[in-house]
């Protein structure tokens, strides 16, 4: 046999051990690196956690401030953190003495007709015509047919009707213009003077609550839920449409729910203090 076909041969042998050597020892490393990322992944689900007291979704693996809050964050173990629900708030009881004292009222969901007064500013613009300005945020609220009021600064009264809205938007004054014809010939309605134009608004039954009820903390909106005989529950709610004195409930509350509409706030103390207290147990 050819010497350098055998050397070729035995080279080659050697490169495919080698080749099997390292394959091996690299699946060993790999399945020592799983085992300990496992162990690591056992360990960190018992390690200390730092969560906000006041917004639980705030959890980190080291002490520091809550971003949202500013508070500081308390220790925790790793299975403690709470789950998001309402963050930082958790329900409890009060006595009937400690109820009466801070004074809790309540009120009822349910379906009602809802509606509330619009109130926007108005020019007289010539015989018979008076324009007003619909905001941007209230756009949709206001259609032709509608009826309004028109009020002059002597505290005159006029009815009137909405003519039309004015599909362009002002992008100076961030406004809709609204066209209304007076129902009579007043003699202050001259052109030039202003006014105060209120339409109403009736936006028919609604799933509705006190808006006394509402709770507004910037991140979301709670209410206080009770069966009356002093246990409390606050409820994140997602709200609709907005009348005088009461609101609309989208989401969260069911008809017949009870909900707190006086000392909210200190209901909604109470329910903080709570909440923090719990992370330390």
């Amino acid at each position: 046999m050819n010497i350098g076909k055998l050397i070729g041969r035995k080279r080659l042998v050697a490169a495919v051990a080698v080749a099997g050597v390292v394959l091996v020892a690299g699946t060993v490393v790999i399945a020592r690196g799983c085992s300990h990322a496992g162990q690591a992944t056992a360990e960190e689900s018992t390690a200390a956690r730092w969560q906000c007291p006041m917004h639980s979704q705030i959890v980190q693996d080291q002490p520091g401030a809550c971003p949202i809050c500013h508070m500081t964050l308390v220790k925790v173990a790793g299975d403690k953190p709470g789950k998001p629900g309402v963050p930082g708030r958790a329900a409890f009881t009060l006595s009937e003495e400690r109820r009466q004292l801070i004074g809790v009222k309540t009120g009822v969901a349910g379906r009602r007709s809802l509606s509330r007064r619009l109130r926007l500013p108005g020019r007289v613009a010539g015989a018979r015509r008076v324009t007003a300005e619909l905001l941007e945020m209230d756009a949709g609220t206001v259609r032709a047919g509608m009826q309004a009021t028109l009020s002059g600064s002597q505290e005159q009264k006029v009815d009137a009707v909405v003519a039309g809205v004015d599909s362009e938007f002002d992008a100076l004054t961030r406004s809709y213009a609204v066209t209304l014809t007076p129902a009579e010939d007043a003699r202050w309605l001259k052109a030039g003077v202003y006014c105060e134009v209120d339409v109403m608004l009736d936006f028919g039954k609604r799933l509705a609550i006190p808006a006394d009820a509402v709770l507004y903390t910037g991140e979301r909106k709670v209410v206080f839920l009770t069966d009356g005989k002093g246990a409390f529950e606050p409820r994140e709610v997602r709200l609709g449409k907005t009348g005088e004195d009461w609101v609309e409930v989208l989401s969260g509350l069911q008809e017949g729910d009870r909900v707190v509409t006086s000392a909210n706030f200190l209901i909604d103390s109470e329910s903080q203090f709570r909440a923090a207290l719990e992370q330390y147990r």
